[in-house]
């Protein structure tokens, strides 16, 4: 038996070192894992390493080592989550402070029908009449098995047109997708059973408010209707409509100086930009933002979301890192017998990792069949 041992109080029972004895020495960087430099190095680790040669133990060892590093990775993962989700917690903004394109001042603010009005107004350059109040978070789902959406504002007007309305901060790289997604879920819930005319389907509009260019071309505003690509002037006329706002948009002569200024607007909710907007539709709407910040109802709200939000968080990492650390498991009990199985019988292995002999058969089925797959 080789050792490589430095004098420590450290009592053994077994020829298998202490793996995470082995792993804090190691974690300060990734590069000292598998390699030690110099004698300098060497005196500073607190641990002993112990090889057998060809022997069993040192392949245990080296696994045990593995699986304790990959655990340890995953914790420090979880903790700078975690610390992350505490400093957000801690640079949460104030109600006050909050935007339209806050998701929770959006929807508060749309609950209001002035609010979605003015705002449908200025964009489609209309007079639009609601039918009914406008819904907010207004979840749609075709099947308990199918996902499910969750519409920002949802109204509908006079003439039955269908109204969707979303603020969108953050790219998710999927937006186009996401609203063919929320316009098939919303088509599918408009004709009731038995119906066959397909011209009863509604108009529906979908409207993306976003602080970036999704597209890339520097405008405010880009619609989106289905055209021949052989006839580019032959439209489909199937009565669906996306629209994408970018409120920073770069080519004001394209659209109404009224959008320009609700795009801004949108972006800093603030006095100084609303006194700055020559649109009294737009001051009036700032008003009424103004009386929802002010609201101590709509504070405690506030308060109770954010909470709740970083409750779902917080128990989604810790889910996260008991499954992980549980795969892990697996994955190295599963790799370690693979290596152990051309050398050691299963009556011999079942012994040495003290698993019961047919979960172990089972085990190993598992590993012959994904060989094979």
């Amino acid at each position: 038996m080789n050792r490589a041992c430095y004098p420590i109080n450290t009592q053994m029972n077994s020829n298998i070192c202490n793996a995470s004895i082995f792993t804090n020495s190691f974690i300060s960087s990734p590069n000292n894992r598998v390699r030690i430099q110099d004698e300098n190095h060497k005196k500073q680790i607190n641990t002993c390493l112990i090889k057998e040669d060809n022997g069993i133990y040192w392949y245990i060892y080296k696994f045990c080592v593995i699986i304790c590093i990959k655990l340890n990775s995953s914790s420090l993962q979880v903790l700078y989550l975690y610390k992350r989700g505490e400093l957000l917690m801690n640079q949460r903004k104030s109600l006050k402070e909050l935007n339209l394109l806050d998701k929770f001042l959006f929807d508060e603010a749309m609950d209001d029908p002035e609010n979605v009005k003015t705002m449908l107004d200025i964009i489609l350059s209309q007079n639009t009449n609601l039918k009914h109040p406008p819904q907010t978070e207004k979840e749609q789902r075709t099947s308990i098995d199918n996902r499910q959406i969750r519409l920002d504002v949802y109204a509908i007007d006079e003439d039955d047109v269908i109204y969707e309305v979303e603020a969108q901060k953050e790219n998710t790289h999927n937006l186009p997708k996401r609203s063919r997604l929320y316009q098939g879920i919303i088509d599918s819930k408009l004709l009731p059973p038995g119906v066959a005319d397909f011209n009863l389907l509604n108009e529906v509009l979908i409207v993306l408010i976003t602080p970036f260019d999704l597209f890339g071309y520097g405008l405010y505003r880009y619609t989106f209707q289905m055209r021949c690509e052989e006839v580019p002037e032959l439209k489909l006329d199937d009565g669906a409509t996306r629209i994408f706002l970018n409120t920073r948009g770069k080519h004001p002569e394209l659209v109404s100086p009224e959008l320009i200024e609700l795009l801004k607007y949108m972006e800093r909710s603030t006095d100084e930009v609303s006194g700055e907007c020559k649109s009294k539709r737009i001051q009036e709407m700032h008003r009424r933002v103004c009386q929802i910040k002010a609201s101590e109802k709509t504070e405690v709200k506030y308060m109770q979301t954010w909470e709740e939000q970083i409750m779902i968080k917080q128990e989604g990492i810790t889910e996260g890192r008991i499954e992980g650390e549980k795969i892990g498991r697996l994955r190295g009990k599963r790799e370690l017998l693979e290596k152990l199985s051309d050398k050691f019988s299963i009556e011999q292995i079942s012994e040495m990792l003290e698993i019961d002999i047919s979960e172990l058969k089972n085990m190993m089925k598992e590993i012959q069949n994904e060989k094979y797959l």
